[in-house]
């Protein structure tokens, strides 16, 4: 008796979060937040998602698009998500703070692994309508936002 199991292919996802912030030369709680609430939401809806460690830039160059394809290519993923949070605290009462006040906006590119191309990009500012809005919870809800936008786009590919 040949017994055949069903074979699942799952897609493979990469995510890079690259924080850039006038202020902050080291990774930012809030950016690890956004990291954190991306992935999680992309794994409970069954995509095999790795990461690597948030990246800083203080002038928004893109030095770190590169390395991110090349290890994406190397992980042998299908997709990069290459994700840039943008961070607005010069003027905050408490720049250090997670506060979802101090992030302009988040861009982010899914790239497919293969033929380098670009197949889908979004840009999102956050939104506070209640002073509960402007705390960690806010910022992990704003990511599970942008993840949100990715996965529907994934779901198009």
């Amino acid at each position: 008796l040949l017994m055949i199991a069903p074979c699942a292919v799952a897609t493979t996802l990469t995510l890079q979060i690259v924080q850039v912030d006038k202020i902050h030369s080291d990774v930012t709680d809030s950016s690890l937040l956004i990291e954190e609430s991306i992935f999680d939401y992309l794994f409970s809806k069954g995509y095999i998602v790795t990461s690597s460690p948030v990246a800083t830039d203080l002038e928004n160059s893109n030095s770190s698009y590169a390395l991110a394809v090349n290890d994406a290519r190397s992980s042998s993923v299908d997709f990069l998500i290459y994700t840039k949070v943008f961070f607005d605290a010069e003027n905050s009462t408490d720049p250090d703070g997670n506060l979802l006040q101090n992030i302009d906006s988040v861009q982010w590119q899914l790239i497919r692994i293969s033929d380098n191309k670009q197949i889908a990009s979004g840009k999102q500012s956050p939104k506070i309508t209640n002073s509960e809005d402007n705390t960690a919870k806010g910022i992990s809800q704003f990511g599970v936002q942008i993840a949100g936008s990715i996965c529907s786009s994934l779901g198009r590919k």
